[in-house]
């Protein structure tokens, strides 16, 4: 079942870039470098990100660097845990001042808003991710995007971004991390496929 979810994502995926790049898909060229985020090859200027978690992908396409993630709550899991690893101290701060109950969602949202950056960014997980703050939307699923740097990446130097949550079903976590570079919000159109 999961090599056939992961083959229909990548489907999905590839019929969705070639409506921007009027090729068809099969004739769509993805590196996929060992360090950094897949490229099209056939249009180096758009840029892309993909998350996948069961029967449920996220594509988020635009014309400066973005990065998507998106998570499902999963029984017996440890927010505490991860909080300790990937949040920093404002973030664990802000946790910390939740209700119990609030805690393991707010600890999801940190997670998806992290990875989104780090995909954006290019560097994955060879960032720290208790490195930086994603701000108040740990807190707050509806805060408005927040503006974070960087450090100097893989690709050159630094780089400011902004990072929201998305809206999602219970139990489901999403964030999206855009390039400051783009200036002007990013529509977000949603459309939903049946595997």
């Amino acid at each position: 079942m999961s090599r056939a979810l992961f083959l229909a994502g990548r489907w999905a995926q590839r019929h969705i870039l070639s409506a921007y790049v009027a090729q068809p898909p099969r004739m769509l060229r993805i590196a996929r470098p060992a360090h950094g985020k897949p490229v099209l090859q056939t249009d180096p200027t758009l840029h892309f990100s993909f998350a996948r978690r069961g029967t449920r992908a996220l594509l988020a396409v635009a014309p400066v660097p973005v990065g998507i993630d998106l998570e499902v709550h999963r029984n017996g899991w440890r927010p505490q845990e991860l909080m300790a690893v990937i949040g920093c101290a404002a973030e664990r701060r802000r946790v910390s001042a939740l209700a119990p109950a609030m805690r393991p969602d707010a600890v999801m949202r940190c997670w998806t808003a992290k990875e989104a950056c780090l995909k954006a960014s290019g560097w994955g997980l060879a960032l720290p991710p208790h490195r930086f703050d994603v701000g108040p939307l740990v807190a707050d699923a509806t805060a408005p995007a927040w503006p974070l740097d960087l450090p100097s990446s893989r690709n050159g130097g630094g780089q400011s971004w902004t990072v929201q949550s998305l809206a999602s079903t219970a139990g489901w976590s999403a964030a999206l991390a855009v390039s400051a570079l783009s200036g002007t919000p990013l529509r977000q159109v949603w459309r939903a496929w049946e595997a």
